[in-house]
């Protein structure tokens, strides 16, 4: 059954008037005694089955309980949507991070920058201390 909420045109919470007032308005559309074809016949038959559902208050509240808003579809494992990882191949039973690499396509280290280009911040501080060091033995020396 398609959603009863976009059959009728209406928002999700939307007041039980403004349901009643969408199904007459596309009743009175598709009534297979003012067009006559299987299509409208059809779409009369969606629009009664929405109406109903969302005519009752406890249909309603049950509807939105199983049918949540953002609700992705639950996907159940079965064989043609299971992943396999391994091979069947004789030569795949190597060691595991070769294997790993090989399914991967043999992705490269990630270059790392040098460690004072990481540090640059503590040179900085071990100059500053060095120069200190400098300016207190310098004036200890030459107070002598």
């Amino acid at each position: 059954m398609p959603d009863p909420y976009a059959v009728l045109q209406v928002a999700r919470n939307a007041e039980p008037e403004v349901v009643a007032a969408a199904y007459r308005s596309l009743a009175r559309k598709y009534h297979p005694d003012k067009t006559a074809s299987a299509a409208t016949t059809k779409r009369m038959q969606e629009l009664n089955a929405a109406y109903a559902v969302l005519r009752d208050p406890a249909k309603r509240k049950r509807y939105d309980r199983a049918h949540p808003v953002n609700a992705a579809p639950i996907i159940r494992p079965t064989e043609e949507t299971m992943m396999w990882w391994g091979s069947d191949d004789e030569e795949e039973e190597s060691h595991w991070a070769t294997a790993y690499a090989r399914r991967r396509g043999a992705p490269q280290p990630i270059p790392r920058r040098g460690f004072w280009r990481r540090h640059w911040g503590c040179a900085v501080y071990l100059a500053f201390a060095a120069f200190a060091f400098w300016q207190v033995v310098a004036a200890v020396v030459l107070k002598m």
